[in-house]
């Protein structure tokens, strides 16, 4: 985050230079009184203003400047879209093509860049960002393929009268299995082992 002193006649003229030296706006600051202007005597060993204007930091602008670092050491050409849904929940969409490296195998790479992004935002915010990053839409296809494996071995558990174990997942995907099934009159679903390896198991009521 960026920061200048300057002097002036008065405090506001010093943050009007301030502000243009950084090329920020009034909102995207904060600033400290170093010290107060002074008249003197006839105009004679006054004193100017002296302030120190400092940068908000910024949690979008933050996220989207750590993927690009991290990401350009994946050799892939990308861009990244920034979206707000609240204050403190951003989404990162990473688009472009041939980018199944940033994925993995059942997205464990992406969930790794999520997972640093969020621990690198959180450890300069002040108050705590929930960031989520996305590739193409990765998570969106496999919320849709994991709903869909959720009925289909929710069947097979009610057919064969026997417990089904799912392969392990992340807390994130557990939990659209559990949300999935949450209202099913013949199935109940609990998270058995430990991480990285825990799994959903399905079993008939």
């Amino acid at each position: 985050m960026r920061s200048v002193e300057v002097s002036a006649k008065s405090v506001e003229e010093a943050l009007e230079q301030g502000l243009k030296q950084l090329g920020l706006g009034k909102e995207q600051v904060t600033f400290e009184v170093l010290e107060e202007p002074t008249k003197g005597i006839l105009g004679l060993l006054s004193k100017p203003a002296k302030i120190s204007i400092k940068e908000k930091f910024n949690p979008e602008k933050f996220v989207k400047g750590f993927l690009i670092e991290m990401l350009e050491k994946f050799n892939v050409n990308f861009v990244i879209e920034m979206e707000k849904q609240q204050a403190s929940h951003l989404t990162a969409n990473i688009i472009g093509e041939d980018l199944g490296v940033l994925i993995g195998k059942h997205g464990k790479t992406l969930d790794s860049i999520q997972y640093l992004t969020n621990l690198a935002v959180n450890r300069k915010a002040d108050d705590y960002t929930r960031v989520l990053v996305d590739v193409n839409g990765y998570r969106s296809k496999r919320e849709e393929t994991l709903v869909s494996l959720a009925k289909r071995l929710a069947s097979k558990s009610i057919n064969t009268k026997r417990k089904v174990l799912l392969e392990p997942m992340n807390a994130m995907e557990r939990r659209i299995i559990h949300s999935t099934l949450n209202d099913s009159d013949s199935v109940k679903t609990y998270s058995v082992g430990e991480e990285p390896f825990r799994k959903v198991a399905i079993e008939p009521k």
